[in-house]
């Protein structure tokens, strides 16, 4: 299982909102904590079978947008969170940011 290591209070305490959130739906219906492995793969950059999974499954969650933002925010560069790769995570982070993305892939 992968450990979370919180850089700042703030990451802290959205780490913390995001699992109060994922506690009042009912057991089984965040995919994440149903098969946590399938979500944080060797390689989420490269398209697989398992990584159409893992994004596929977000679909239907109920916290999708909260993880997604939480892994925004503070860029894990690892996993599926939200629906999102690291690196979609990464040009989402540039857009808002109002960069131009230099990532030709």
């Amino acid at each position: 299982m992968t450990r979370i290591r919180w850089n700042t209070a703030e990451q802290s305490r959205d780490w913390r909102s995001l699992n109060e959130a994922i506690d009042l739906l009912p057991y089984g219906d965040v995919p994440c904590q149903n098969d946590p492995d399938l979500f944080f793969l060797e390689d989420a950059s490269s398209p697989s079978a398992s990584l159409r999974a893992a994004k596929l499954a977000c679909d239907g969650c109920g916290v999708k947008e909260l993880c997604a933002e939480y892994a925004i925010k503070h860029e894990p560069d690892y996993g599926v969170w939200g629906g999102t790769t690291p690196r979609e995570r990464r040009m989402l982070l540039i857009e808002r940011k109002g960069e131009a993305p230099n990532d030709p892939r």
